[in-house]
């Protein structure tokens, strides 16, 4: 497929300027409903068909950009990258 799947994460402008962080999550983005894929019902569960090479692409990203929160307590010893990733 031609589309990318994540879009690039560099900052956008608007008008030569930086956007805000307010100003992004104001935007929204109208996706007509003929390009989402037909859900079905299989049972008792709705189903969305992915696409095999966007579900692989998506798998790619996620092996690389790993999303977590770690609270640490006043004294505790800050983790290393050795010990995150065995964690993980």
């Amino acid at each position: 497929m031609d589309r990318e799947v994540f879009p690039n994460t560099k900052a956008s402008t608007v008008s030569g300027k930086r956007k805000t962080f307010a100003h992004v999550l104001g935007n929204t983005c109208d996706i007509p409903l003929s390009h989402l894929p037909t859900p079905c019902i299989k049972g008792d569960m709705v189903v969305v068909r992915v696409d095999e090479e966007d579900y692989l692409a998506s798998l790619e990203y996620c092996k690389t950009h790993l999303h977590g929160q770690i609270f640490l307590s006043k004294g505790d010893k800050p983790f290393t990258h050795f010990d995150l990733t065995k964690e993980v």
